[in-house]
């Protein structure tokens, strides 16, 4: 009797065990047809709210499994915007989705950009992504990462959270047709390097937070940024990126990449003879001028040492501008100058308020997240 009795149970535990098994399976392949209409409804709405004509569209084709849809261009038929790829994807509610590991890609400028992230909440209405965990946005130029991010497929907005870090390749971006050379408000190609090794040539950006304005041509770095290179060093409050506008370009075909680049907040400069302090720098990429400015009741200054590195001028202003192509500068509105100081009266980190040189080390072991790796599912 208690063998029995222990068989039954044993056979019911095998049940049991084989029927959360089997839901657990339907629940990871299995495609709701209400999902695939929920889609196509999306769709022909859009249409409706836009007036466009209706076509007939398969829904994109979503699996619980090796996830891969790609979203539709509306009123294009057969042309994509984005195509999504993901390791499993499971239905949080009706409208929203848990991809894990996300891959996103699409166009930006002609140039492919990839989106990477463990786990990724996407919401199919209004085509948001969002995820507290690590990002990678990789472009053939250049690796963004942070942790924590919102991203809008329509509009193309991006909003890194937490702990980004920027690696741009200016050779290479010199060559995109969406940044052109950023690289240069912070590289000072003197003479004194002359004749010494070419370093790599690569532009690092350190922030918080990091927006990119895709419809806008716009890149906003924010709160504790740092831009260096192997050259020099920016710091700043906020750091935001200019491109050329579509009419811009449309008028003048030689124009692309970045119009200008505006650094606002505590700004500080240090390119090795030279270093400046501002409220608010300025840098015009066609014409390769660096405009300081100071608010009200206060003075942008500028310093620059003799050949010898013996002594050092300074110069302060409401406005000091600086002609980076003839090596020269002009201030106004304010202007004193001191000629001769010292070099050895000047405490240039004390002026600065950080170590230049601590930041020049480029090209040691790379940062987190930056070696295009970026965790499994759980987000480690």
């Amino acid at each position: 009797m208690e063998k029995n009795f222990k068989k039954l149970i044993s056979g019911l535990l095998v049940i049991i065990v084989l029927s959360m098994i089997f839901s657990f399976f339907l629940m990871v392949f299995c495609v709701k047809a209400a999902d695939k209409e929920r889609v196509q409804r999306l769709i022909l709405r859009e249409k409706q709210r836009k007036d466009l004509p209706v076509e007939p569209e398969r829904a994109p084709e979503i699996t619980r499994w090796d996830f891969n849809f790609r979203l539709p261009v509306t009123g294009q038929k057969d042309l994509y915007r984005w195509e999504v790829k993901g390791g499993m994807g499971r239905s949080i509610d009706s409208v929203k989705d848990r991809i894990s590991p996300f891959v996103g890609e699409f166009m930006e400028d002609s140039e492919p950009v990839m989106l990477r992230s463990p786990t990724v909440i996407f919401d199919k209405n209004k085509r948001v992504l969002t995820s507290t965990t690590d990002v990678l946005i990789d472009l053939p130029w250049a690796k963004i990462a942070g942790r924590g991010f919102r991203f809008n497929m329509e509009d193309r907005f991006c909003k890194i959270l937490n702990d980004c870090h920027t690696t741009i390749e200016k050779s290479e971006a010199g060559a995109s047709p969406m940044m052109g050379n950023p690289g240069q408000v912070v590289a000072d190609e003197s003479s004194d390097t002359a004749g010494k090794a070419k370093k790599p040539n690569i532009l690092k950006i350190d922030s918080r937070k990091f927006y990119y304005y895709g419809s806008e041509g716009r890149q906003v770095w924010a709160e504790e940024v740092f831009a260096w290179d192997s050259n020099g060093v920016i710091k700043a409050d906020r750091m935001e990126a200019f491109n050329y506008s579509d009419e811009e370009k449309a008028k003048n075909p030689n124009l692309s990449g970045i119009k200008r680049i505006v650094c606002t907040g505590n700004v500080k400069i240090d390119q090795n003879t030279k270093w400046a302090v501002a409220d608010t720098t300025v840098y015009m990429a066609e014409s390769d001028v660096l405009i300081l400015t100071a608010k009200p009741g206060k003075k942008a200054t500028y310093w620059e040492e003799s050949a010898d590195k013996a002594t050092a001028t300074k110069v302060s202003a409401n406005e000091i501008i600086s002609y980076r192509k003839k090596n020269s500068f002009q201030a106004t509105k304010g202007q004193q100058t001191t000629f001769d100081i010292p070099r050895s009266e000047i405490n240039k980190v004390s002026i600065l308020g950080f170590d230049s040189k601590k930041k020049l080390k480029l090209f040691g072991p790379k940062p987190k997240r930056m070696d295009g790796k970026i965790g499994n599912a759980e987000g480690k």
